[in-house]
């Protein structure tokens, strides 16, 4: 898996992304950042995926596909519910 295709935001522990997520959000709190809860985030989420499917096209970062394989998605989502 390379980093920031199938699992978003997921950066290996390398060199080439040291400080990746050392960014302070500070300044943007300050300035008014409202923050949602990660409750009401996920619910958001899991509705607009629900109502339209699996998405289509492929996001891409650059001529990368970003984004869980439907079938390895469908996996996960399987192996989760078993849990």
């Amino acid at each position: 898996m390379a980093p920031w295709t199938e699992v978003p935001l997921w950066a290996p522990d390398i060199p080439e992304v040291v400080g990746t997520w050392t960014a302070s959000s500070a300044k943007a709190l300050a300035t008014g950042l409202r923050c949602r809860p990660v409750a009401e985030t996920v619910a958001d989420t899991w509705r607009v995926l629900s109502e339209g499917g699996y998405p289509r096209p492929k996001y891409l970062q650059g001529k990368i596909p970003v984004g869980l394989d439907k079938d390895k998605h469908d996996a996960v989502l399987a192996a989760w519910s078993q849990a």
